[in-house]
């Protein structure tokens, strides 16, 4: 044992921290469990996290271990990820052009008709885009067009539609595909992209709000295998569309989460299985509120009724599941650096208790997280 360790736990944290350290080795100890210093050693790899985020997510999962009602529940965009899987596929739609519907018809359906005018102004850009090789194209006046119109109505529908309108949106780009060709989509996208470069940047003729880029950190592969070797089961509740998410769970990508422990928006089905540009409104939306139903219809259930020990976002659309779950014994927060609202003054009060509220930062650019409460967002 050293000044700041003891086997192999890292003491350098809070009051709370190492009391609930205190407390955890004394019942290992009464329960026989503290003969092995290599039996307690911090299932969770230390990387880039912020010291105490490191040390209270290890405690928490020490706490929880063999419990096989223990969970966690996950977003998935700039939390499980660094970036927007959704974002990454829309890009890559707009690169390769491979719709499979009517572009006009899909995109002008379930947004107001004052907005028709301009899914027919980027219609109209199509047929000569088509003509040219992906390289070509990408670098025309005419496909900068078509990414600006396309990104600016995106945005203007999140504005004044809000998200119940804008996310089902843009899974209209993708009607005419099974669920499957959906899912290969998204690995094939995110494959593609990280080729390019790891981390996020900013595009000069798009809303700023729509940044490309995605990654995938060691971090987030680890945490899952923590939880799994712990018992805990990772589930991911995400405002994407769940065939995206579902082509990030290919082995691949390392996340290993299961198929079935997946929950996202969902578009509605014709007879072949194909999608069509409209949400299944017989699935809950699984933004604020709707990923608490979700995660308490859903998801509880299969742990006799108990509520997640540990939950992870990033924005407004995790609010609710950091705030509204009672034994809720940890919520992971990935710091955007919000400058105002009730997420901000989450963050600027913590560490809180019941439940404790973890802030970690990232470096966007990088696609790395960084061991700082702050992060490093893109200017």
């Amino acid at each position: 044992m050293t000044g700041d360790t003891l086997l192999g736990y890292n003491l350098d944290m809070s009051y709370c921290g190492r009391r609930e350290f205190l407390m955890e080795m004394t019942g290992a100890c009464l329960l026989g469990g503290c003969s092995s210093p290599k039996a307690r050693k911090p299932l969770l790899a230390k990387g880039n996290w912020e010291p105490s985020v490191w040390a209270e997510l290890n405690t928490l999962i020490a706490r929880n271990r063999g419990n096989p009602d223990a969970y966690a529940v996950f977003d998935f965009d700039n939390t499980t990820a660094i970036g927007d899987i959704s974002n990454v596929c829309q890009w890559r739609m707009l690169e390769i052009l491979a719709f499979k519907a009517d572009f006009s018809v899909a995109l002008k359906s379930g947004i107001p008709a004052g907005y028709h005018s301009r899914v027919d102004a980027m219609a109209k850009l199509l047929p000569s885009l088509r003509s040219l090789n992906e390289s070509v194209r990408v670098e025309t006046d005419a496909w900068r067009a078509l990414a600006t119109g396309y990104w600016t109505l995106y945005r203007d529908l999140l504005n004044e539609c809000g998200t119940e309108v804008g996310y089902p949106w843009i899974g209209h780009l993708f009607a005419g595909y099974t669920s499957m060709e959906y899912q290969a989509f998204a690995k094939s996208a995110a494959q593609q992209m990280l080729s390019r470069r790891s981390g996020l940047w900013q595009v000069p003729y798009v809303p700023d709000r729509f940044p490309r880029g995605f990654a995938l950190t060691t971090e987030a592969r680890d945490l899952f295998r923590a939880l799994r070797e712990a018992g805990i089961r990772p589930y991911i509740v995400s405002a994407s569309n769940r065939e995206l998410v579902l082509g990030m769970l290919d082995p691949i990508f390392g996340l290993e989460v299961a198929p079935d422990c997946a929950f996202g928006y969902r578009l509605r089905q014709d007879a072949a299985g194909r999608y069509l540009p409209s949400y299944d409104e017989s699935w809950t939306r699984p933004q604020a509120h709707g990923k608490v139903t979700i995660i308490r219809t859903q998801i509880a259930p299969r742990h006799h009724g108990a509520e997640p020990v540990l939950t992870a976002g990033d924005s407004m659309g995790d609010y609710n599941m950091f705030t509204e779950f009672p034994k809720l014994q940890a919520a992971l927060i990935y710091n955007r650096n919000p400058n105002r609202g009730p997420l901000a003054d989450l963050i600027r009060g913590a560490p809180g208790d019941c439940p404790k509220i973890l802030v970690q930062g990232r470096d966007a650019a990088s696609g790395c997280l960084i061991p700082s409460h702050r992060s490093q967002e893109l200017s």
